[in-house]
């Protein structure tokens, strides 16, 4: 059955912030540029752990496309929101960035990217400059 879900720069709108998800993809990814989706992510052992982790520690986790293009999403990819403001300080947010990266910013989990989208960015998305997204 279909699901309805909204794209990411759809979801930095609609809260009017800077929001966070994690993206999955295979392991062992060194750059942005050389990461490649998982395409079955619904067998993603790490992706069902943070599902628990997510659950256990009150972070509501929703799934999410990649950026809207004519609002359309070429397909779903695992992707999940995570419904915690991008902010140093924030209690949650910590425990994610504990979670998800070493001090460094690489990645804990192997083919997990945390990803923010800031809200600029959504922004041009809306105004039809998808090559900027």
């Amino acid at each position: 059955m279909p699901m309805l879900i909204d794209c990411i720069d759809q979801i930095a709108r609609n809260k009017q912030r800077d929001v966070i998800y994690v993206m999955f993809g295979e392991p062992g990814y060194t750059s942005r540029e050389d990461f490649e989706l998982l395409e079955d992510w619904e067998h993603c052992e790490v992706r069902q752990y943070l599902l628990r982790w997510f659950e256990e520690n009150g972070i509501a986790a929703v799934p999410c496309g990649g950026f809207s293009s004519d609002g359309w999403i070429e397909g779903y990819f695992g992707h999940l929101y995570l419904d915690v403001p991008y902010d140093s300080n924030n209690a949650d947010y910590q425990k994610l960035e504990n979670l998800l990266e070493h001090e460094d910013g690489s990645t804990k989990l192997p083919g997990v990217m945390f990803c923010c989208l800031p809200l600029a960015v959504a922004m041009e998305c809306e105004d039809g400059e998808e090559d900027k997204c």
